[in-house]
């Protein structure tokens, strides 16, 4: 049934006796988008998406990009259909509906804009004209996980709320890029070789916060999944708590056994965050990666605070979890909330400082990516790919920076920091243009640079000891310690959904 339209651009169509959709094909700047649909019980015009009897189940897949529908897919029974992930297009799904149901949306008079399926005995209701389902960019086959998702009718969901997903340790992949803020994680990127750069995401929190990036090394897997959680407070919540997401990696030496390290993807951990009377952060170990083949994860951002994560049919524990008591640097200035990075110092050959993308601080270096004459690559600060500079060869002893001075604190020894990034570096001393408005701190080819991120400073640090702080190693070592033969984790394959961010 068709109803008469006030608006003729509008589309509605009630599926409730057998019939056959039809879809009629338009192309628009190059790209081809379903001009239109119509629901007959003869031979009709265009592509026959599928035809309709009573009693028939059908599942409804929905492509669209920002201008419009691009397809519109439909299957039979209880099978899900698998669709690859395409840039810029995103699906919207209707599982298991029966006749009687509604198709309606809008078009722009060369294609549909928006669609979406309704229950016939809904009053008609423009909002549904806007994408009110789920948006994946790519769909889930369990039905579990697309019912876990968050929907658009959760409170104080962002406006551009999309489920995204990242496949782990696929075969082509170099390394990951991370969007973070605080305890967020609002992007990932798994770049391959020979691919380019796909930053190109719209909305402010690509500009405003902070891209990490993390290069794997040859052989180098992500191995499991951890959740850290502890107190967080603010002034309105002071028992307000935490849960970021920390990475764990494993290659095997040549020489035999196996090296691990972790990435956290959120802020480091401060003396504020701790109750002095019961200093206690929670660890939970939540998935453990297969050896082989990559593993997919979903993740969304629901709210300015929080990240919803999903999985489907992955290894997961149940019952590893560790309460530890984390040994805090206190004598170290630097900002509350902060994401630590460091870099090993030896044997390093080219740096490659990564220039600003925030419009406050177009000249500064965020960040700089390390290589070393192993070929092994690591990151301190914060790095994005396609702002790298040209690689500088390391033609000295040491290495100096230059930074503003202003608004910190003192520091003694030998560290000095910086709010926003670091204005010069160079290689030989003095520089060629000093800048009595900047101050220098000398870091020697030996050690480790930590490299302490916050939203509008930085904090740099030159350590003799040359290994980067790892929490998950005390926090490994205490699990080794507390294991009892009486009761031990169990691993076992499920689906499952899990928050990061404010709770």
């Amino acid at each position: 049934m068709t109803h008469g339209k006030i608006d003729p651009d509008e589309i509605l169509l009630d599926i409730d006796h057998p019939t056959t959709l039809w879809a009629q094909p338009s192309s628009f700047e190059g790209i081809q988008y379903v001009g239109s649909l119509s629901a007959s019980s003869e031979i009709g015009k265009g592509t026959e998406i599928v035809t309709v009897k009573h009693g028939t189940l059908v599942n409804i897949y929905i492509a669209h990009d920002l201008l419009g529908v691009r397809k519109v897919i439909v299957t039979l029974g209880y099978d899900t259909s698998e669709f690859e992930e395409e840039p810029g297009l995103y699906w919207t799904a209707y599982y298991r509906r029966f006749m009687p149901f509604r198709i309606q949306g809008y078009s722009d008079s060369i294609k549909i804009r928006s669609l979406a399926i309704a229950d016939v005995t809904v009053e008609v209701d423009e909002n549904l004209y806007d994408f009110k389902a789920t948006q994946w960019s790519v769909l889930p086959t369990s039905l579990d996980l697309f019912s876990w998702a968050p929907s658009p009718s959760t409170p104080h969901l962002l406006e551009d709320f999309t489920v995204s997903a990242i496949d782990w340790n696929t075969p082509e992949v170099q390394g990951y890029s991370f969007l973070v803020m605080n305890h967020c994680v609002y992007a990932m990127i798994a770049h391959k070789s020979g691919e380019r750069f796909s930053y190109d995401m719209s909305g402010h929190k690509s500009l405003r916060y902070s891209w990490f990036y993390i290069r794997m090394d040859l052989g180098e897997r992500i191995s499991e999944l951890w959740i850290r959680q502890h107190r967080w407070p603010s002034n309105k919540d002071p028992s307000r708590q935490a849960r970021t997401l920390i990475l764990r990696t494993s290659k095997e030496l040549r020489e035999g056994g196996t090296e691990s390290r972790s990435i956290v993807l959120g802020n480091t951990m401060s003396p504020r965050d701790l109750d002095q009377a019961n200093p206690i952060a929670r660890y939970q170990a939540i998935v453990s990666m297969p050896k082989t083949g990559p593993c997919r994860m979903f993740y969304a951002n629901t709210q300015e605070n929080r990240t919803w994560l999903g999985f489907e049919q992955v290894p997961t524990w149940h019952g590893r979890g560790v309460k530890h008591d984390p040994t805090l640097p206190r004598e170290e200035h630097r900002p509350e909330d902060c994401i630590y990075t460091s870099a090993e110092l030896e044997d390093v050959r080219e740096v490659t400082p990564c220039r600003s993308w925030k419009k406050g601080r177009p000249d500064a270096i965020l960040g700089l990516l390390l290589t070393y004459t192993n070929d092994q690559r690591r990151c301190v600060g914060s790095v994005r790919l396609d702002y790298l500079d040209q690689p500088i060869l390391v033609s000295s002893r040491s290495m100096w920076v230059g930074f503003r001075v202003g608004g910190n604190p003192p520091l003694d020894g030998n560290d000095r920091s910086d709010r926003s990034g670091i204005e010069w570096l160079g290689f030989s001393w003095p520089p060629p243009v000093p800048n009595p408005d900047l101050e220098y701190l000398e870091v020697p080819w030996r050690g480790r640079l930590d490299w302490y991120v916050a939203y509008l400073e930085c904090y740099l640090y030159h350590y003799e000891d040359s290994q980067p702080r790892d929490e998950m190693h005390q926090v490994l070592d205490r699990e080794s310690a507390n294991q009892s033969s009486l009761f031990r984790p169990v691993l076992a394959t499920g689906t499952f959904f899990e928050h990061l961010g404010t709770m």
